[in-house]
């Protein structure tokens, strides 16, 4: 067999984008940071009863599962960290004072790729709000999320929110059997009007509406939906005031029933694109984290960051003999150099400097060009 080979949608991470993503996720982590949120970290494995509880329900397919030899009870690797961050509020964190500010990173690890994001490993940072529930704090997750991605270096970012939830509340309301109600789930998603039609019958008219509906330049009272459906709308319609008065420059859009791949997301959702990206940079939105209590977050995918960002330059290096001084190393590393120690004894090393990629080497007292 050979050595070298992974299972598909897995890959060793080799030099210099190793080195690059962790940079990105330091990047973020330090400017999330300085808005309050905590650093946590869950483990990569769980026991089933707690990773598929309440919002992780909806994870089932796309995580890997085996018996833990110690308990014999099923286990799972995790697939997502937010219903991870999920249970450490609602668990160890319960009697913190609320709100929890609380950010993470870490690999997730899934049966299959997700869209346009076939790797089945990828690395996750984001942040989690929880204990709130009105539009300044899914205000502030979005306002957060985008300035970190600035702070990493990324431009002309877009937002587009949706309501996760509004499809359900509108099919319901209009009557429609569980059969049907899938069909036009999936015509919706695919916003394939025929089959709306076709499938609605009078109440096509009311959905292909909503597709089409800009929240900013019409008022919701003008359309027929339940009041339930009206109350998101009102939040959203919030939420995006303060972000655009906050951010301009931020191109908004909307598509109220775009459910996309928000599986636990209710309330307000949105995914985040950047201009040249491939493919989403990363999405959130309003969950429930038990019967009582919400959270809002945001995650982003560090994988299609790494692909969209320049590549860091790379820093100059310098060949030193191994007796040289640490204070004289610590002046280099702060110049900005990396220092590579001469493992040779001989006096020539120029040879050796021009192998390693060298573009110095410190003789004792200054830097000679090699």
């Amino acid at each position: 067999m050979n050595k070298a080979l992974l299972p598909a949608g897995f890959h060793d991470l080799l030099f210099p984008k190793a080195g690059a993503q962790v940079e990105i996720v330091e990047k973020i982590s330090r400017y999330v940071s300085g808005y309050g949120y905590l650093r946590v970290s869950p483990p990569a494995i769980e026991y089933e009863d707690s990773l598929f509880a309440d919002a992780g329900r909806s994870l089932k397919k796309k995580t890997f599962r085996f018996m833990d030899p110690q308990s014999h009870k099923m286990m799972g690797v995790r697939a997502d960290m937010t219903v991870q961050i999920a249970r450490i509020a609602a668990t160890r964190l319960t009697n913190t004072p609320k709100p929890l500010r609380l950010a993470y990173a870490g690999d997730v690890f899934r049966v299959k790729g997700d869209g346009l994001h076939a790797e089945r490993q990828f690395t996750q940072t984001g942040i989690e709000l929880i204990g709130v529930d009105n539009a300044y704090a899914d205000a502030e997750v979005v306002i957060v999320t985008l300035c970190s991605l600035k702070a990493a270096g990324v431009k002309r970012l877009c937002i587009d929110f949706n309501l996760p939830d509004l499809a359900g509340i509108v099919l319901k309301e209009l009557g429609f059997e569980k059969e049907e109600k899938k069909l036009l789930k999936s015509a919706i998603k695919n916003k394939d009007a025929t089959a709306i039609s076709e499938i609605a019958g009078e109440n096509a008219e009311l959905i292909l509406r909503l597709i089409n509906y800009n929240v900013m330049d019409e008022d919701i009272t003008n359309i027929a939906v339940p009041d339930s459906a009206k109350v998101l709308f009102y939040r959203l319609i919030e939420v995006i005031n303060i972000v655009k008065k906050k951010l301009p420059d931020v191109t908004i859009s909307t598509d109220p029933l775009g459910s996309g791949q928000f599986s636990y997301h209710s309330g307000i959702g949105f995914s985040i694109f950047a201009k040249g990206a491939k493919a989403e940079l990363g999405r959130g939105g309003r969950y429930m984290i038990n019967e009582h209590d919400s959270g809002i977050g945001a995650t982003l995918y560090v994988n299609e960051l790494f692909r969209l960002l320049p590549r860091p330059v790379a820093k100059e290096k310098v060949l030193i003999p191994f007796d040289t001084g640490s204070s004289q190393i610590d002046k280099l590393q702060a110049d900005g150099y990396v220092v590579l120690h001469s493992l040779e004894q001989s006096e020539d090393i120029s040879e050796t400097a021009k192998n390693l990629d060298c573009s110095y080497i410190y003789d004792g007292k200054k830097l000679v060009k090699v």
